[in-house]
């Protein structure tokens, strides 16, 4: 008897995953890949070789399904005009780059298309990356499935992305410095119009990619967001009500790496120091005492902030661990040299979940990219939020005004254009680490999300109600389609 599609002989479902090429893309659903072949599905992740090759081998079995990659070609640079090895936006050489990255990403279209038409079993359904607007209408009009989309971001940038949009608030506003209120949102929050992702700028050459992202979240059937309902408090609901769509809440995603060995392998990188010589040197420390301090994968700080950020944070007196992304400015040798004695620095790619669970760490200076904010979470650490672009100016809006779990360093515009001093990162490193009465507070509600958050991935937690509800949902689309 022939499969019907996207089930088995047995009826297990098989779940399609296309994340954007993106490393803060690929490690979230690469956990959520998991935590659905966990609930029993099977999933194919599809990426290209050198993407696949970066985070784990070819071929991985849960504990209760099965999780495969599907290997698609990137396509040469003489065809993308890309520097040779960038199949991932983290080693793009330039954010001038971004552009053609995303153009050569729609090459891979006729890829996509035949893998997805040979896979065996059939989809039963899929969930892209954002950055691939075009597979909703794929796989709506050739296959046809149910298609979801990941943005990587929160129900609350997603809810004010959305009534942006909707309201066009930002476009009311006079100049770039101007505040504006994010309309249609539960609590009263304000913005300057220049924090706003840069695709709400008409003037954008990346307006027209939002356009097109836009399309696809039109075309899709719900959002699948690394989130759980009790930090988001209501706005995963309110998203659904205004998008008309799903919204399952399936995060933190990173605690589906129970075993240490999974947790330090999680992205299937090689670190860039030894993970043993950090724990020891965070043994080492007083419980509470260390700054954590990282900017992503992608984040950029020119020479001289590097500076201001190492002076600021030496004279804090605090001690540290500082991430500096491949392809950085260093510290200048002369800071570099006094630094080793208040801190570690770590060049390149760092186990951050691992440091920032340690008892030693109590605090994060942060870009507040969605991943970041949502460890930091699960660490139980509050935040110094220092964000550059993208979502960030909004994550920390829910961070330091909802949530009330972070302070914000101040004197910085949108984008990094204006210099943050020493003496600003001494006095938010002070703030953030110092015992008083707001701190003590700001920690309490700090642990109490962590404990939510665990109990939001426990069997029968909201989180994993929502990956099962995910399952079912395909399931009756199958039986009435």
């Amino acid at each position: 008897m022939a499969e019907q599609q996207g089930t088995t002989t047995t009826g297990v479902s098989h779940l399609v995953l296309i994340p954007w090429l993106a490393r803060g893309h690929l490690i979230p659903m690469l956990d959520i890949a998991r935590l659905l072949a966990d609930a029993g599905s099977i999933v194919t992740v599809v990426t290209t070789s050198a993407n696949a090759s970066g985070l784990r081998g070819s071929d991985m079995c849960s504990s209760s399904g099965c999780l495969r990659y599907a290997i698609i070609p990137f396509p040469c640079p003489a065809i993308t005009d890309l520097p040779e090895g960038c199949e991932n936006v983290d080693r793009l050489p330039s954010r001038q780059l971004a552009g053609k990255f995303y153009s050569a990403a729609k090459l891979l279209r006729p890829s996509l298309e035949s893998v997805l038409r040979g896979l065996a079993p059939p989809p039963s359904a899929i969930i892209f990356g954002i950055g691939f607007p075009w597979l909703a209408s794929l796989a709506r009009d050739a296959l046809p499935v149910p298609r979801f989309v990941f943005h990587g971001f929160s129900s609350f940038t997603l809810l004010a992305s959305h009534n942006l949009h909707a309201h066009k608030t930002h476009e009311r506003a006079g100049s770039p410095t101007d505040t504006l209120i994010l309309p249609g949102l539960p609590h009263r929050v304000e913005i300057q119009r220049s924090r706003l992702p840069i695709f709400f700028d008409r003037a954008s050459e990346i307006h027209s990619v939002y356009v097109e992202m836009r399309d696809g979240e039109v075309a899709a059937d719900g959002f699948v967001v690394n989130s759980f309902e009790e930090l988001e408090q209501g706005y995963a609901a309110l998203l659904a009500m205004a998008a008309g769509k799903k919204v399952w809440s399936v995060g933190p995603v990173s605690l589906c790496n129970r075993e240490s060995a999974d947790v330090a392998s999680r992205g299937g990188r090689s670190f860039s120091v030894d993970v043993d010589r950090c724990v020891k040197w965070l043994d080492s420390r007083e419980r509470g005492s260390v700054v954590y301090v990282s900017f992503g994968s992608m984040g950029r700080l020119d020479a001289e902030q590097t500076r201001e950020l190492g002076l600021g944070l030496m004279a804090s007196g605090w001690p540290f661990v500082w991430v500096i992304r491949e392809g950085a400015p260093p510290p200048p040798p002369e800071v570099e040299k006094t630094m080793e004695e208040s801190g570690l620095v770590i060049r390149g790619w760092a186990p951050q979940t691992i440091l920032l669970a340690h008892s030693a760490v109590g605090g994060f200076l942060t870009h507040c990219g969605w991943n970041s904010v949502m460890e930091g979470v699960v660490a139980g650490v509050p935040m110094a939020t220092w964000p550059l672009g993208a979502d960030q100016f909004l994550n920390e809006k829910l961070v330091v005004e909802v949530l009330r779990l972070g302070v914000e360093v101040r004197g910085r515009g949108a984008s990094g254009e204006l210099m943050v001093k020493r003496e600003e990162v001494k006095r938010v490193v002070e703030e953030l680490m110092v015992r008083g009465p707001e701190g003590d507070q700001r920690r309490k509600r700090s642990k109490d999300f962590a404990d939510k958050a665990r109990t939001a991935m426990e069997d029968r937690g909201a989180s994993q109600r929502s990956l099962v509800e995910i399952i079912h949902d395909v399931a009756n689309w199958r039986a009435y389609n």
